[in-house]
């Protein structure tokens, strides 16, 4: 696994990318899912989903969209 999210419903998420966890606060604002962490600027994206898969786009980036599965929530420390 490269990258996990988990959003929580009291708009709290924790990240892990490469073994590296974040947290933050999550919202959606003109259909978008939006993060913000401590350290940067709230950003928005896209969620496309299609079952089980996921995609998040950001859209005018030129970024490949990130894709992904969507899974019950683990416990994480």
């Amino acid at each position: 696994m490269h990258w996990a999210e988990q959003y929580m419903r009291d708009g709290t998420f924790k990240a892990f990318h490469m073994g590296k966890a974040t947290t933050g606060r999550w919202s959606v604002h003109d259909g978008q899912l939006c993060l913000e962490l401590a350290t940067a600027e709230r950003e928005c994206k896209e969620v496309w989903l299609s079952g089980t898969k996921i995609e998040f786009r950001v859209p005018g980036s030129g970024l490949p969209p990130f894709e992904g599965v969507l899974k019950r929530q683990e416990p994480r420390s």
